[in-house]
This record gives structure tokens, sequence and C-alpha cells, in this order.
């Protein structure tokens, strides 16, 4: 495997974490007791 193939995959893996983690973001939001515990902290 040469170094351009190596530094792609990162960061398309990097680029896929942060996605999930965007989705998981948007799913915790939706929940009605995350959004409670929000309210709180403001």
């Amino acid at each position: 495997m040469n170094l351009i193939n190596h530094v792609r995959m990162i960061r398309a893996a990097r680029e896929l974490a942060s996605l999930e983690k965007e989705r998981a973001g948007a799913k915790a939001a939706f929940q009605p007791s995350r959004l409670k515990s929000c309210f709180k902290k403001l």
C-alpha cells in the first residue's frame, strides 16, 4: 500500500467518523429527555 492511498483512507475514515458523530448528535437532540437537560443548562 502506498502512502497516498493510506492518507486517503485515513481521511475517509475521519470523515465517516465525523458524519456518525453528527448523526448521533442529531438523534440525541430529538430525544425529549436530552432536550430538557439542555434547557436546564441554559
